[in-house]
This record gives structure tokens, C-alpha cells and sequence, in this order.
């Protein structure tokens, strides 16, 4: 009976030894002292005092509770700027349909400024380009044929004066 009784004493402490060699860490590194170190198995150090871990578990609780307001005002920000884009997107469409109904009114207007300027230009007399274009053409050619004649009327003088005084 004393042979079951130690083998489960000795079963736990070999349970309890196997679950501190898997949960302990078996490569440290970092920086003591402002060297660099490195260890394979460190020891475990289990000297923190119960006061230590309660400052830790409050300091960890304010990063918390400080992480979460942050994550509310971020929250609220992305709302706003939610918000604002949908508003931006409405005056877009709004303004969208307003330049298309603008751009059909002036198609509208320039459609009837066109029609009564060729009417007024038809009923006053005002040529069109073509006749302007025209009319500058043929003013053209009859200057150049009146600077030959003059050219040649002022090399030939002596001859014309000629006739009338022999």
C-alpha cells in the first residue's frame, strides 16, 4: 500500500516539474545593467511581491482603459468623417444634375441667340463671312491689277507725255 502511495506523490512532482520545464521560458535576451545578454534556461525568478503584480495589473488596466478611449475617438472620428463624406457626396450629385440642367439651357439659349442674330443679320444687311471673305478677296486682286497699272503708266510717262506735245 506505501509502494501506491509514493508512486502518486511522485507522480505529481514529476507532472509539476514536466509543467514548469514546458511553460518556462528556455531562451532569454535583453539588455542589464546597459549590456546586452543572453541566456539558455534562465532561472525562473518568482521574487515579485504581490504589491509589484497589482501595480502591474493597474498600470496594465490604465494602457487599457487609455487604448479604448483612443479606439472611441478614433470610432467617433471615422463617424464624423463618414458623415461629412456622405454630405459631400450629396452636394456632388446635387450639383451634378444642377450643370446638366445648366448645360441644356444653354444649349437652349445659344440655339436661339444663334437663330436671332442670323435674323437680324439677314433683315440689317450685315454680310456673312463668306460674303466678307469675298469681298476682301476681290479687293485684293483689283489692288494688285491697279499697282501693275500704275506701275506700268509710270515707266511709260515720257512716251504718253510724247504724244500729246508732238
Amino acid at each position: 500500500m506505501w509502494v501506491f502511495m509514493n508512486f502518486g506523490y511522485n507522480l505529481n512532482k514529476v507532472t509539476v516539474f514536466l509543467l514548469k520545464c514546458w511553460t518556462a521560458p528556455f531562451f532569454r535576451y535583453g539588455v542589464k545593467n546597459g549590456k546586452a545578454y543572453a541566456e539558455i534556461f534562465p532561472a525562473f525568478n518568482d521574487s515579485e511581491s504581490v504589491d509589484q503584480r497589482i501595480r502591474k495589473i493597474d498600470q496594465a488596466r490604465e494602457n487599457l482603459v487609455s487604448a479604448l478611449t483612443a479606439v472611441d475617438e478614433l470610432k467617433n472620428k471615422a463617424d464624423i468623417n463618414k458623415q461629412e463624406a456622405n454630405e459631400i457626396k450629396a452636394k456632388v450629385d446635387t450639383l451634378t444634375s444642377e450643370k446638366t440642367l445648366a448645360d441644356t439651357e444653354l444649349q437652349e439659349i445659344k440655339k436661339v441667340t444663334g437663330s436671332t442674330v442670323d435674323a437680324f443679320q439677314r433683315v440689317a444687311g450685315v454680310p456673312s463671312r463668306n460674303q466678307i471673305a469675298k469681298e476682301r478677296f476681290v479687293g485684293f486682286g483689283l489692288g494688285v491689277i491697279a499697282s501693275l497699272l500704275a506701275t506700268l503708266a509710270w515707266e511709260k510717262w515720257p512716251v504718253v507725255i510724247s504724244w500729246f506735245t508732238a
